[in-house]
């Protein structure tokens, strides 16, 4: 018979603090960075459950995690991470892991951001309705680990080689920047007052705990890890995780989070002063160059737009992301998301 087990933020705390694990915790249903930052966030309470799994006959078959942010002084729950062994779907094991989270917390204040088309249909059985937004990829991602992989990366070379002869120099624009360590108060002022059409502005207090505690981590030979997850892995070849303040001499005029992960660079939060954008714009360009990824992912399309136009990419898609909530939360009839919102950051 299918065992639903329920772990709390104290017996994750026990686990990765001491070594003490309940049965069944393990690295084979959530990362130990992972965990470690779940138990760091700022709004979890020791008895709060925050990772299901079912095990059959002592395996584990599926499992899913969520951690809690403030939205209007209320905790709401972002469910992260869905699995579900292929050899046993069908058993509605999604459905129970993700059910047994939303019994204990309610409903109408569990959220779920960048879902699967499982995991949409899963809420909606909740009562959530699903919106969708738009993130734009510019270039792609390429695994050299392949045969056709490094033929593709050949020919992007060749094509971004070809292109270089016919375009334009950037044009330099004056700004400066700030490496920032955490979100303090005039940084996190500023974003108040450029959210624009947001659905969400998290808390400072939230936006810090991304900052300190990543759920990935760099592992150069990761190839030798010896217990890792199906996916959702928490470790990569090469990730950092950037806050940067843009400044016009001492004015502040933008803020954004930046992760790389080996090639690619994922743009988390980007807040902007619009009579100064292009310059903000200017200055992840820059780094885009000097860090010479293979893809710069969005989820402004002006930025999206001025990046084209800046750099050449041989490949440019549109994503639709799905946000699921409750029947009865509101969201404004025209706006956006911040690709980090949700678990966006785990990227």
């Amino acid at each position: 018979m299918p065992d639903l087990k329920l772990y709390t933020v104290a017996q994750l705390r026990e686990w990765i603090e001491n070594s003490h694990a309940t049965e069944g915790l393990s690295e084979k249903i959530i990362a130990p960075h992972r965990a470690y930052a779940i138990i760091h966030n700022p709004y979890v309470k020791d008895a709060d459950p925050v990772v299901a799994a079912i095990f059959l006959d002592g395996e584990n078959v599926a499992y899913t995690t969520a951690f809690p942010e403030k939205i209007n002084d209320k905790r709401y729950w972002w469910f992260s991470t869905l699995w579900c062994d292929p050899k046993h779907r069908g058993n509605g094991y999604g459905l129970i892991v993700i059910g047994s989270l939303v019994e204990v917390y309610g409903a109408e204040y569990c959220l779920d951001r960048w879902g699967a088309e499982d995991t949409v249909e899963i809420f909606a059985y909740f009562g959530h309705k699903a919106t969708y937004t738009h993130r734009y990829a510019l270039g792609s991602k390429i695994d050299r680990s392949t045969p056709k992989g490094k033929i593709v990366a050949f020919v992007r070379a060749a094509q971004k080689c070809l292109h270089r002869l016919i375009e334009r120099p950037a044009k330099r624009e004056d700004y400066t920047l700030s490496y920032v360590p955490l979100m303090d108060e005039r940084t996190y002022a500023f974003m108040r007052a450029h959210k624009g059409g947001d659905f969400i502005l998290r808390t400072q207090e939230t936006l810090n705990w991304v900052l300190r505690y990543p759920f990935s981590y760099s592992a150069p030979l990761a190839e030798r890890i010896d217990k890792t997850l199906p996916i959702f892995k928490a470790e990569t070849p090469h990730t950092e995780l950037f806050a940067v303040q843009v400044r016009d001499r001492d004015e502040l005029i933008g803020f954004y989070m930046m992760k790389q992960n080996a090639d690619v660079l994922h743009i988390l939060y980007l807040y902007y002063d619009d009579a100064q954008k292009t310059k903000v714009f200017a200055s992840i360009r820059d780094h885009v160059k000097r860090i010479k990824v293979e893809q710069c992912v969005t989820e402004d399309k002006d930025f999206a737009d001025y990046l084209k136009k800046e750099i050449y990419f041989p490949k440019h898609s549109v994503q639709k992301i799905s946000f699921s909530v409750p029947e009865g939360m509101e969201l404004p009839k025209e706006g956006q998301m911040q690709y980090g919102d949700g678990d966006g950051f785990t990227a």
